[in-house]
Formats: structure tokens, C-alpha cells, sequence
């Protein structure tokens, strides 16, 4: 009566289970944003204004993968001498789409003696979810643009 109650049952039964939670576990941590910054491939990578300002233009991509419309914001984080600038904020991103939001990061040349800085975006999305990216901002200190 109970020949069906053998070891490899139980073995067959259990691996089920551990696939079975395993995939719920990925499912239910899988990021619902797509983050990326990227400096534009015909951007230079800075332009001087008047004196002795610095502007980096940099691309923010956006990608929002629930299932409805979210609104984001961007920070700019560990570079205190440098101002963010974003033509929207906060940025809405309908469920499924991927935007690209152009980001403008203004600063003194001498906040970069070495002529890069590190950084970071910080995206944040209206619930408090939090993503940073990691950036490299440049300046004429550490390229060819060096006048003098």
C-alpha cells in the first residue's frame, strides 16, 4: 500500500519546493527600475561658460518596468561644488516606457584640480525607492582643452 512513499519522492517533492521558492524570491526582489547615466556620444566632455565655469552634460535613462506610471527625481550626491540641473523634475515615466532625461552639471574649474571628480545620480523614485550611479565629471585641468 505504501509503495509510492519512497526516498526519491520525497528528494523530487523537495527539490520542487526549493525551485518553486527560489523563483518567487527573484521575482519578488527583481528591480521595477532601469538606471543608467551616460555621457552622450557627440557630447564633448565638458564645456567652459564665461570664466571659469564647467558645465558636464550627462544622460540619465530612465527605464520603469511596474505596472503603472512613476515620477522620479535626480540628485546629484558627493560633489557639493556642483549644481544639477534637469529640464523636469520630477520626472514621469509611463509603466513599460524608457526616457532619457538630460541631465546639466555646472561647477567651478577649481573644484577639480586633477581636472576629474567622482560622483553620483541619485534617483529616487515618489514611494522613496533610492538608485545611485556612479560618475566620472571632468574638467580642463585633465584634458587637451588646457589653456594656458
Amino acid at each position: 500500500g505504501l509503495h509510492w512513499l519512497r526516498p526519491r519522492v520525497f528528494l523530487y517533492a523537495g527539490l520542487l519546493i526549493a525551485l518553486a521558492v527560489a523563483f518567487i524570491s527573484l521575482i519578488s526582489t527583481r528591480s521595477l527600475i532601469d538606471f543608467k547615466v551616460v555621457r552622450g556620444g557627440a557630447d564633448v566632455p565638458f564645456t567652459r561658460i564665461g570664466d571659469d565655469k564647467i558645465i558636464n552634460h550627462l544622460h540619465a535613462r530612465i527605464g520603469n518596468k511596474g505596472s503603472k506610471e512613476e515620477s522620479y527625481t535626480v540628485r546629484l550626491v558627493g560633489f557639493p561644488d556642483g549644481t544639477l540641473t534637469v529640464p523636469q523634475s520630477p520626472f514621469p515615466v509611463g509603466r513599460g516606457e524608457q526616457k532619457t532625461l538630460p541631465l546639466f552639471i555646472t561647477f567651478s574649474e577649481h573644484a577639480l584640480p586633477s581636472g576629474l571628480a567622482q560622483a553620483e545620480i541619485e534617483l529616487v523614485a515618489a514611494d522613496g525607492r533610492t538608485l545611485k550611479y556612479p560618475i566620472t565629471l571632468m574638467g580642463p585641468q585633465g584634458s587637451e582643452d588646457r589653456e594656458d
